[in-house]
């Protein structure tokens, strides 16, 4: 759902140089490395809630496990 929304507004606003932050339920750190890769849907991705909820998430994405 966020996704779409952002995929959408990115291909509106592309000729203007802003970039798009992608919020809301991103959990993957693969899949989020993916959406940034591919460009269509997002510039940036919040993980707020990840580190709210595990404060070593970071150090966990870092080492290429996602639990």
């Amino acid at each position: 759902m966020f996704c779409e929304f952002s995929r959408k507004a990115k291909s509106k606003i592309a000729h203007t140089g802003c970039k798009i932050i992608s919020v809301g339920g991103h959990r993957d750190c693969m899949k989020m490395n993916a959406l940034i890769e591919e460009g269509e849907v997002a510039d940036l991705i919040g993980v707020c809630r990840p580190l709210c909820v595990d404060p070593c998430v970071a150090k966990k994405w870092l080492s290429g496990t996602n639990d």
